[in-house]
């Protein structure tokens, strides 16, 4: 669009933390999610281009935008023409806030050729935008903001997925994971926000085939109705209020096991007994798997379900599901507990005590991993070696085309399982995105691989500042965001998890003319031990690989060998082949290490065999200068 667009905008929003008196509930909004202004003391404030700060007292008393000019000879303070012009491709901020809140009601009144304008709102930390739609056909719903989050999202959803995790009693690998996929769109928020909504979709579901991977009945949430933690923050009350629900479900669970064992078929392990589908007004249904298939299928069956449901009311009538003793029947049928391969028909695949991988190899199903400079040599292998563990991978590096060709290599051999995110180690904000897209896609991380280096060739007595500080930033300031986010992340979520930095053997046997990067890296290096000190007491595991000598993973090449092979192989009078025979014949195995053998040796802390943190592992081939001491 060519012409400028004007635009009349009228915010009432309510915001938490402003106020020493809670809204009365005569006079409160009522945004729906049970009135979650009763997470905070909250007032109410007007924000429109008549008063851009919502002072009270101050509308109509315009001194910007086209306001600003007095109506006629009645002076300032009269109502005139309270609207803002937006040329195209500009952007206009109405009103910065910050802090919890919601926004109960936005109104625009668009002139000239607003049916082809594209309205899209962000919220903190967003790449991508929550609402995209074109101004002409919006209709705006009441917006729930979270703390500091807008949406039961992000954060938020891997708090859910954790909550979810049930405890499998071993002290390595005590939770088993899940995988959460999320419902928000129109017709579910619709479905959900019905009347007598509750009633109809808290039942059994249509078939009996669905009973495997949704249970005999989703949990229903309202966040949260009452005012008793006025003094709590909103994220722990909101952590507090969804833990109490899922509880609540697994007691019941527990309690229809009880009433049923005796038709438990022998040899048949009960199901968890946490909750498969979250139902939550306002926010969407919650679809949690022990991997990304199963988390898929349940997606898929809850979309059916609710559709059905939802006409069935439409109607006039009332579904009826099958009685409760019936439900357990057929949900511990063995036929239907062979289609999962567990049971007594098909052997059962373990990744420790009670964890079920879903296939065999898949030690890492349900597991989730984000592998900064995924896109060169060691990055590309350790992607590919967790996929093949069954994990589901973001690969993160700058974008580019090895980015894009790595998603596209991967995402065909292993679909639906990997994704390309662009992240700059060096800017908080790009890492906090790619950690909250992550979060989005499936509930939540379980481990991180800083990855992510750059190296130079110089003598101390030619290195520049400028060239050294490049270093320093992405070795040394992108290892700390990472690792920094990784902990908070972890920390959210309160189930443990596990971070392995690819650390190098010149940490421990510096090369001479190699000083940045030798440096650069053994400060990361030792960030990441002293994370260990810090993250343990969260059942964060942190640990490290050195290797030596990784040139290449199939078509994806060593970023820092691209800078270092030349020089080395002009010093020694060697071809590529030749300088990789080279290193491979200075190690004590005479092994050609590879980005497998570097992916095998993170696949080993990855599945918490030994109870370490703090450690390095060596994949040099055998280097004595370079052994940890």
């Amino acid at each position: 669009m060519n012409r400028p667009l004007a635009l009349t905008l009228t915010l009432a929003i309510t915001c938490a933390g402003l106020s020493n008196s809670v809204p009365a509930a005569d006079s409160a909004p009522n945004p729906g999610l049970g009135n979650l202004y009763h997470l905070s003391k909250a007032k109410s404030r007007s924000i429109s281009p008549e008063n851009f700060t919502g002072e009270k007292g101050k509308a109509g008393m315009a001194t910007e935008g086209t306001g600003k000019n007095a109506a006629r000879d009645l002076g300032q303070g009269w109502k005139v023409s309270p609207s803002v012009r937006i040329p195209a491709k500009t952007t206009f901020t109405l009103a910065e806030i910050k802090g919890p809140g919601i926004i109960q009601q936005i109104w625009m009144t668009p002139t000239g050729h607003w049916r082809y304008s594209i309205l899209r709102m962000y919220w903190d930390g967003e790449a991508e935008p929550s609402v995209e739609a074109l101004a002409g056909i919006l209709m705006f719903a009441p917006v729930i903001l979270l703390c500091a989050c807008a949406r039961l999202d992000t954060c938020h959803r891997a708090m859910v997925a954790d909550l979810l995790a049930a405890r499998t009693g071993d002290p390595d690998r005590p939770y088993r994971r899940v995988v959460l996929l999320a419902l928000a769109d129109e017709s579910t928020l619709a479905t959900l926000a019905e009347p007598g909504a509750r009633r109809a979709l808290v039942s059994p579901p249509l078939t009996s085939d669905h009973l495997i991977r949704t249970k005999p009945l989703p949990l229903w949430v309202e966040l949260p109705a009452a005012d008793d933690g006025a003094d709590c923050p909103a994220s722990d009350l909101l952590k507090r209020r969804l833990g109490q629900a899922v509880e609540e479900y697994a007691r019941q669970y527990e309690a229809y096991l009880e009433r049923h064992r005796v038709l438990l078929p022998p040899g048949v392990e009960p199901f968890p007994s946490t909750p498969r589908v979250i139902l939550v007004p306002g926010a969407g249904a919650f679809c949690a798997g022990p991997d990304l298939r199963e988390a898929t299928v349940t997606r898929d069956l809850v979309v059916h379900n609710l559709a059905v449901k939802r006409a069935i009311t439409a109607e006039g009538a009332e579904y009826q599901g099958l009685p409760e003793d019936e439900l357990f029947r057929m949900e511990y049928r063995t036929l239907q507990h062979a289609k999962l391969g567990r049971g007594p028909v098909a052997r059962p695949v373990t990744g420790g005590a009670g964890m079920w991988t879903g296939s065999e190899g898949a030690v890492l199903a349900g597991h989730v991993a984000l592998v900064t400079g995924a896109a060169g040599a060691m990055g590309s292998g350790i992607c590919q070696r967790l996929l093949e563990a069954g994990c589901l991978v973001a690969a993160t590096d700058l974008p580019g085309p090895a980015l894009d060709a790595l998603a596209a290599e991967l995402g065909s051999r292993f679909p639906g399982m990997v994704t390309g995110i662009s992240l700059d180690v060096t800017d908080p904000g790009s890492v906090a995105s790619a950690f909250a897209e992550v979060c989005r896609t499936w509930g939540g991380i379980d481990l991180v691989v800083p990855n992510a280096g750059i190296a130079a060739v110089s003598p101390l007595t030619e290195l520049s500042l400028e060239r050294f500080r490049a270093l320093e930033k992405v070795n040394i300031e992108g290892t700390l965001l990472v690792l920094a986010e990784a902990g908070r992340l972890f920390r959210r979520q309160g189930t443990g998890g596990d971070i392995v930095l690819v650390s190098t053997k010149n940490v421990f046997a510096p090369g001479a003319e190699f000083g940045a990067y030798s440096s650069t890296k053994a400060a990361a290096h030792q960030l990441a031990r002293i994370a260990s000190l810090e993250l343990a007491a969260d059942d964060v595991r942190v640990n490290m690989v050195s290797p030596d000598a990784v040139f290449s993973h199939g078509t994806f090449r060593s970023g820092l060998w691209a800078e270092v092979g030349p020089g080395r192989m002009k010093a020694r009078g060697l071809d590529e082949a030749g300088l990789e025979a080279y290193y491979q014949s200075r190690n004590l195995l005479k092994a050609r290490v590879t980005a497998t053998h570097v992916a095998n040796a993170v696949l080993f802390f990855a599945t918490r065999q030994t109870p370490t943190t703090g450690a390095t592992i060596p994949v040099d081939g055998g280097l004595p200068d370079a052994t940890p001491r």
